[in-house]
This record gives C-alpha cells, structure tokens and sequence, in this order.
C-alpha cells in the first residue's frame, strides 16, 4: 500500500511539472506571436522597398513600398523571379546571389532596377540570409534603398531577425524539453502500472 501511494504522489508530482511546462511553453509561444506581429508590421510600414526570396531565387514577399516604387503588385511576382534586373547589371547580380550563398552578408551595393513601366532606376541593395526553424538556409531579405538616409530602420529590421531567431530557437528548445518530459512521464506511468499490478497480485495472495 506504501507503494501505491508514493505512486500517487510522484504521479502528481510530474502532472503539476508537466503543467508548469506546458504554461511556459504556452507563454513562449505568445511571445512568438507577438513578435512575429511586430516583424510583419515593421515590413509592412517600411519605408523601403523589402523582397523576401525563397532559397531558389523566387519572390515570397513584397511590402507595399516595393510596389510604390517599382510598380509591381503580390499579384505580379509572388512565386516568381521579379524581372527587374538590366541586361547590364545580371552578370553582377549573378555574382551577388553567388556570395548569399556562400553566407556573405552585402550592405550599400549599388546598381540598377527596372520598374514595371521600363524605367530604370539607381539602388542600394542590402542583405540579409534568414533561416528555417531547423537551421538551414531558407532564403534571403534585399531592401532597395538610400544607405545614407535610413539607417535606422536597417539596424531596426537586424534586430526584429535576432529577435525572430531567438524566439524560434526558445520554441525548438521548448519542444525538445517538452517531449522528453512526455516520453519520461509515459515510461514512469508504465512503471507505476506495472508496480501497482504486482501490489495487487501480492495483496490478493496474501487475502488467501
């Protein structure tokens, strides 16, 4: 009977744990919410043109000042490759896909860009590499824009990504925690069942 009943309590004891856990988890996942909310608001009011690429080079994403200065709508491009590279300028762009790849980081490069209508414009592209909840490489996020007058805003955009990482690493993390306490609690009740099932046979011979 002594047994069963520190079964009772330690089954308790994890139950109460795995609650605690699962509020925690619960509060990261707000807070992932939440800054998620902040990140896509901060795209969406920026001032400078933002595309964000998949890993193969086509558009996922355009902020509304993209469509404002070069003209081409979500409609347009998303899914696609935006077709606002010069003849002149893709052999340089080319090399600037090549040095993403390889993990170099690009801030203040200057070229050209074609707007919807045909009229070619000077740019200022920075870069930045973001990453998938697993940690592989997912894609890139180019802003067009004066380096001179807005950075600010570049050094803003750098922190919601850190930020963003960080709370996707907290998730991985809690995830982890959380099915290891689930897998250890399963093991324990199988024990506890297991224990509870001899104490009944023993009890029941000793009723004989």
């Amino acid at each position: 009977m002594d047994d069963i009943a520190g079964d009772k309590s330690a089954r308790s004891i994890e139950h109460q744990q795995l609650t605690d856990r699962i509020h925690e988890l619960e509060k990261v996942k707000q807070d992932f919410e939440r800054q998620s909310f902040e990140y896509n608001s901060l795209l969406e009011r920026s001032p400078d043109p933002i595309v964000i690429y998949d890993e193969s080079g086509q558009a996922r994403y355009i902020n509304p000042a993209f469509t404002t200065e070069f003209g081409f709508t979500r409609n347009d491009v998303l899914g696609k490759r935006i077709p606002f590279v010069p003849d002149e300028e893709k052999e340089r762009t080319a090399w600037i896909i090549h040095e993403i790849i390889k993990g170099r980081q690009l801030s203040g490069f200057e070229t050209k860009r074609l707007t919807k209508d045909g009229r070619k414009i000077d740019v200022s592209l920075s870069t930045y590499r973001y990453y998938s909840p697993e940690g592989g490489f997912a894609g890139t996020i180019v802003i067009s824009r004066d380096i001179t007058e807005h950075k600010k805003m570049e050094k803003e955009l750098r922190n919601e990504i850190a930020k963003r990482k960080q709370v996707e690493a907290e998730l991985r993390t809690a995830h982890d925690e959380l099915k290891t306490l689930l897998d250890d609690r399963t093991a324990r009740i199988m024990k506890a069942s297991e224990l509870m099932k001899r104490s009944a046979e023993r009890l029941k011979k000793g009723l004989e």
